[in-house]
């Protein structure tokens, strides 16, 4: 029969109790990738055990086949089979090895976006956040410009910058219009119906697209891992509802990589499906991640190779409701 493996919070402190017939297998959900694979390699190196005990003395012997599954960093093995054996050894020793290994290294999307948020400050804490007030400065032109950005959990959004002295609101959603300012005539302008509806089709994504994502119907795929600037991350596809441009569909696709250690996402990239850019990929980065009242914010982002710096992050302003309405005229 398999032994029982008891990990005592180091790779070097492994006990193998023989002759018990369950196991249980307990560790940090923040576990690295490394740690993971050691323990499948114990795992593994337990069956070729078996199997050369097998070859010494000649004899029948009953393995019981354990099935391992993850839940929220607790691998639990509940019993799969039994089977005795002894001409046949190298096929079932094959079985039980991808059964010991694939659980212990696998990833899921959900178990990737489970450890970001509780790594950030916990599902629950990102569950409660109303809004957010980002100031900050963008380097363009060989200027920096002060930027202050507005986000709420209902959608409205609002994004200031000041050019020279002079203040103006370069985006505003209110939930219902979408304006901006004309530079030429510094006046409020509205955005046309189809650039409006899509901003409302995708507006609940605050203060991240992944958060309930399954409750605003996208889907999240994992593809694999992958190396971005030198770093090893998970990549996960993001596909959000579909928006209409020139009057056709076109899906929303993005991809996030989020580092293997820390679990935060470092780049994002996607696919522009309007303007000149139209099937381009628009790439932004993300870093400097810190602490603000329990939640980490990335306090350097890069947006098409505009740097932006945050110096300050408020959560939860207070902020009327009026602050993000077009000016009508008066």
């Amino acid at each position: 029969q398999l032994s029982n493996l008891l990990f005592l919070e180091h790779y070097h402190r492994c006990i193998f109790v023989p002759y018990l017939t369950s196991a249980e297998l307990i560790f940090s959900a923040n576990l690295k990738q490394e740690m993971m694979k050691f323990l499948a390699t114990i795992l593994t190196t337990t069956m070729i055990f078996v199997g050369s005990l097998l070859t010494s003395v000649n004899q029948e012997i009953t393995v019981t086949v354990v099935n391992a599954t993850t839940d929220n960093g607790k691998v639990s093995f509940a019993l799969y089979d039994q089977i005795t054996f002894m001409k046949t050894f190298k096929t079932l020793l094959l079985a039980v090895t991808l059964i010991a290994v694939a659980p212990m290294t696998a990833q899921t999307a959900d178990e990737i976006l489970s450890n970001y948020f509780e790594n950030t400050g916990g599902e629950a804490a990102w569950n409660a956040l109303e809004g957010a007030k980002m100031i900050g400065s963008v380097s363009a032109q060989g200027m920096d410009i002060p930027v202050e950005m507005y986000q709420m959990k209902d959608g409205k959004q609002l994004l200031k910058i000041n050019i020279q002295g002079q203040e103006m609101t370069q985006f505003s959603f209110d939930g219902d219009i979408m304006w901006t300012t004309n530079f030429m005539t510094m006046l409020p302008e509205k955005s046309d119906t189809e650039t409006t509806e899509n901003m409302k089709i995708n507006n609940q994504d605050f203060p991240s697209p992944f958060l309930n994502y399954k409750e605003k119907g996208y889907t999240v795929e994992y593809l694999g891992k992958e190396t971005k600037e030198g770093t090893e991350t998970f990549k996960l596809k993001l596909t959000q509802k579909p928006v209409m441009i020139d009057g056709k569909e076109e899906p929303t696709v993005s991809f996030h990589y989020f580092e293997t250690e820390n679990y935060v996402p470092i780049v994002v990239e996607t696919t522009m499906n309007m303007g000149p850019a139209k099937g381009q990929m628009s790439t932004s980065g993300y870093s400097d991640y810190q602490e603000v009242d329990g939640l980490y914010f990335p306090f350097s982002i890069s947006q098409g190779g505009q740097p932006i710096v945050m110096k300050e992050i408020i959560l939860n302003p207070d902020v009327d409701k009026a602050f993000f309405a077009f000016p009508e005229e008066k």
